[in-house]
């Protein structure tokens, strides 16, 4: 067979499907970190914290794997991906990814790499992204809710440092996220009023907008009792930052129908960590500002909440296995 007879053969066979794997896949992993953190926070059973904690673990490295893989055979096509206005803000969820594996797997010892090393590299990315932004053309429909994920790490980064002892960097690190969230939703919501609707296929990442502000009052939390006195209340500026999270919350359940009509998109993961977030703010900050004779009801509002996400999660995790096993995932767009 010659040469001119086999060129034609190779066109009609089907691109690798690792050269089209995503980098919002990592989206999966802050989902499945974030429903074991609730696990833990609400239900409280080791062996269900271990079984989640696994499961999250388990699919970050098979990702992890397997996207090195295309960054060393399909180097280019890391570089597309890198210069897309939607998927260029997903490289940090694999920095964030580590920095909610730390906090899934605190009490043990190689907590503290699993955060170093997520510290490291979402310094390295959240500065990318944001060089990005600035010295690249995007229009001001590129704008999307994914340009939260970079700054999201920052406000991430105290929840399992102050724990592990890096209040320093944990102080640091917040006000970074802090002020690129208020500045990147001031452009978000311009963009939302202002400008054309997003796509059917973004319209599950309007969900992120509850991340930053649950994430805030999380991590100012840890923050302030990590320098508080023993046994020191919690600073108001913590319930008004759960408040703000609240709000986003409710104007998202205004949304519930848009989001059920949407078709199944990977992105669909988008509603899973923020909602983790939520909860997790729920359960922790709530309480301390609320009478004793309420703990009752608020305990009964978290499982309900918890009950919810599990079902959500069951739901991404069956639609995306039946997707991957139609061989609907990894496909050119």
């Amino acid at each position: 067979m010659t040469q001119e007879t086999m060129k034609p053969m190779e066109a009609a066979l089907p691109e690798s499907k690792l050269k089209h794997m995503p980098i919002n896949m990592f989206a999966i992993v802050m989902g499945l970190a974030g429903f074991s953190l609730t696990c833990h926070a609400v239900v409280g059973n080791e062996t269900l914290d271990l079984i989640t904690g696994l499961l999250a673990s388990a699919v970050f490295v098979i990702l992890t794997f397997f996207y090195a893989l295309k960054i060393i055979k399909y180097p280019q096509a890391v570089v597309e991906e890198a210069n897309h206005p939607v998927k260029l803000s997903f490289f940090p969820a694999f920095s964030i990814s580590l920095l909610l594996l730390s906090s899934v797997w605190l009490k043990y010892d190689f907590a503290v790499y699993l955060w170093l090393a997520g510290c490291t590299l979402q310094l390295i990315l959240t500065l990318f992204v944001l060089y990005s932004l600035v010295h690249k053309t995007f229009s001001i429909n590129h704008v999307n809710p994914a340009w939260f994920i970079p700054v999201a790490g920052p406000l991430i980064v105290p929840m399992a440092g102050t724990q592990l002892g890096y209040g320093f960097i944990s102080t640091i690190a917040y006000p970074i996220g802090f002020i690129f969230w208020i500045l990147l939703f001031t452009i978000l919501l311009y963009r939302l009023v202002f400008h054309d609707p997003l796509p059917p296929k973004l319209v599950p990442m309007l969900c992120i907008m509850l991340a930053p502000p649950s994430v805030a009052a999380l991590s100012y939390h840890a923050i302030d009792h990590y320098y508080a006195a023993p046994g020191a209340h919690s600073s108001p500026v913590v319930l008004m930052l759960y408040g703000i999270a609240w709000f986003v919350f409710v104007f998202l359940l205004t949304n519930i129908k848009r989001f059920i009509k949407a078709p199944f998109f990977l992105s669909a993961w988008a509603y899973s960590f923020p909602v983790a977030a939520f909860i997790l703010a729920t359960k922790k900050l709530v309480p301390e500002f609320s009478a004793p004779e309420y703990l009752s009801v608020l305990n009964l509002i978290d499982y309900t909440l918890w009950g919810l996400f599990a079902l959500l999660i069951t739901y991404l995790f069956v639609r995306t296995s039946i997707l991957i096993a139609k061989g609907k995932i990894c496909v050119p767009e």
